[in-house]
């Protein structure tokens, strides 16, 4: 097998290095950050196509910087926070909270769901008279975990919303950055 020159061995120190490769999550996680600067007034809707197009075919970093050089950085909050935004702050932060107990309760659920699959094994495959109990301790698990947890029928009501919800998002940006693949594939058979 013959391999390009331009896979051959990493550059001497001191030399050009190579650009380290992005992948999707790179790319869509750009296309995000320019939808809020879309939202925010910051791009026209033309810079936003252009950016995104630009964004779905990038192959390294330097690439994707350079779609934002032009652009503030909106990570820093400005000290002159209005109410509205403090409140937003703080549902943000409550938010992010049941965000994290949502992660650790899918642990707990999980480890219920194994609990119960071993439970069936043991009642169908040996001759262990109590394995039934293991269904108790699932239950018992998947119960204390959400009183640890401290998360409430509407907590798992708003984290099935979530969930459903960021689905059909990242399926609708899914569906974008293919059609623009498409769109700039054919831009370039043309």
């Amino acid at each position: 097998m013959v391999v390009s020159e331009k896979f051959d061995a990493p550059q001497q120190p001191g030399g050009p290095q190579p650009e380290i490769r992005i992948g999707d999550p790179d790319r869509h996680q750009a296309m995000d950050r320019l939808g809020n600067y879309f939202a925010d007034g910051y791009l026209d809707v033309d810079e936003f196509n252009e950016r995104t197009e630009a964004a779905a075919i990038a192959q390294n970093k330097p690439q994707l910087d350079r779609l934002f050089a032009d652009l503030p950085d909106t990570s820093s909050v400005s000290s002159h926070s209005t109410s509205a935004e403090v409140e937003q702050t703080d549902a943000e932060r409550e938010l992010e909270g049941l965000l994290q107990k949502g992660e650790k309760l899918k642990v707990v659920d999980g480890l219920a769901f194994a609990i119960s699959i071993v439970t069936i094994g043991l009642l169908i495959f040996t001759e262990i008279d109590d394995a039934w109990v293991g269904f108790i301790l699932a239950i018992a698990l998947a119960v204390g975990g959400r009183m640890v947890l401290g998360i409430s029928d509407d907590d798992e009501d708003i984290l099935d919303e979530l969930s459903e919800s960021e689905s059909k998002r990242r399926a609708e940006r899914l569906r974008l950055a293919a059609k623009k693949r498409r769109e700039i594939a054919q831009r370039g058979n043309h």
